[in-house]
């Protein structure tokens, strides 16, 4: 009786993508008896075309006459494996991705080759659509009005603008309907439009701060997965950007009078009955002691927000964003946004640890051995 032949790497990565898609889009993927025929049906891959490998697995007792009855009981290849011997099933000169282990606990440096990029791209891409439609479900009602777009879309949206420096949602979704590619880092089919401007507000204002930051959180766990955060040294910038409230609204801690409310009183102590609003424009400039301190001012509709002077000379309420960068790798670690009346000293404490325990599998990430402002 023959043994059937193994299935063609082409046949398994076609099974796999399937599975991969599947589970995206919120199926089970697979079920545990189609995960345990794909892992063994890859075993015997292996065991066909990875020699070093197939020695291992000789070593634990298993071969082609002699399988693994469940997946359970595939062993696992020791990372030292990786330094020692080239495990691939392929001419590694094929390969479209090449990743390295760090080098730092030996002279040797393990590598790990991916034929088919589309693979690692498909598993990546599924696992962050799916963590973050677990983490925006309560978001998100089950049954009422049309089915939702998903909310992964939203984040690939903002990681665009990010990298390609779109600050305007229109842009933003000018930009993805040009281009092919983007459509396809969006997962959209032929036939399906780019999410509007007004959808990406809407979602903006509904996710909490908290989904983002858990989101952020993911992303630096892959970065720390795959070695591109070496916490060593760390680089932190800050700026100051406008609030999106107008100075001339602010009220008065104490008592809630308005600035121009203030003028008018003033205006009309001094003996102008009905002040003109040139009489509060002089009055203001020259009257004594004259100072906007946030100890007794703050915005109405926005009571964060700082007076503070931008960097081009203007007084206005204004956040300071400060983020934290690997500077071995370029891998920002951390993105805060703080009151603007904060000074560096004070505010770069609070970013840094904030996400340590995220990627505290890598070196020294809670005790940088170099920090730069």
């Amino acid at each position: 009786m023959t043994r059937p032949a193994a299935p063609s790497a082409l046949a398994l990565d076609v099974s796999f993508l399937a599975m991969v898609d599947d589970w995206r889009r919120g199926g089970p993927g697979c079920d545990d008896a189609g995960f345990d025929a794909h892992a063994r049906a890859l075993f015997v891959h292996q065991l066909e075309r990875n020699e070093p490998y197939a020695r291992y697995a000789e070593s634990c007792g298993f071969t082609l006459a002699r399988q693994p009855r469940t997946w359970r009981e595939i062993p696992a290849v020791p990372s030292s494996a990786f330094k020692d011997a080239t495990l691939a099933t392929f001419d590694v000169a094929r390969a479209e991705l090449e990743f390295h282990t760090s080098g730092t606990t030996t002279d040797r440096v393990g590598k790990h080759f991916v034929e088919r990029a589309e693979l690692y791209d498909a598993s990546l891409a599924a696992g962050f659509d799916r963590f973050i439609e677990t983490q925006c479900a309560v978001d998100y009602a089950p049954r009422l009005g049309r089915p939702s777009l998903p909310p992964g879309r939203y984040f690939r949206m903002l990681l665009i603008g990010y990298f390609e420096g779109i600050d305007s949602e229109r842009g933003l979704e000018w930009r993805c309907a040009d281009s092919l590619s983007l459509r396809d880092f969006l997962r959209l089919g032929e036939r399906e439009r780019v999410p509007d401007h007004s959808w990406l507000s809407r979602t903006r204002s509904r996710l909490s701060l908290e989904v983002h930051d858990q989101v952020f959180s993911w992303v630096l766990k892959r970065l720390a997965e795959h070695g591109l955060i070496k916490g060593e040294r760390i680089g932190v910038d800050a700026s100051t950007i406008e609030a999106n409230a107008a100075l001339r609204t602010i009220i008065r801690r104490d008592s809630g009078e308005g600035y121009r409310e203030m003028l008018t009183r003033m205006a009309q102590e001094s003996g102008i009955e009905t002040p003109t609003t040139e009489d509060l424009v002089r009055l203001d400039r020259k009257r004594k002691g004259k100072k906007l301190s946030n100890a007794d001012w703050e915005s109405p509709t926005d009571p964060d927000a700082r007076i503070a002077k931008l960097k081009d000379g203007r007084t206005h309420l204004a956040y300071k964003p400060e983020h934290a960068m690997d500077l071995d790798t370029g891998a920002v670690v951390a993105a805060e946004l703080h009151p603007a009346d904060q000074g560096d000293t004070t505010t770069m404490p609070n970013s840094l640890p904030r996400n340590a325990p995220t990627t505290s599998s890598t070196q020294d990430m809670r005790q940088p051995k170099d920090i730069r402002l």
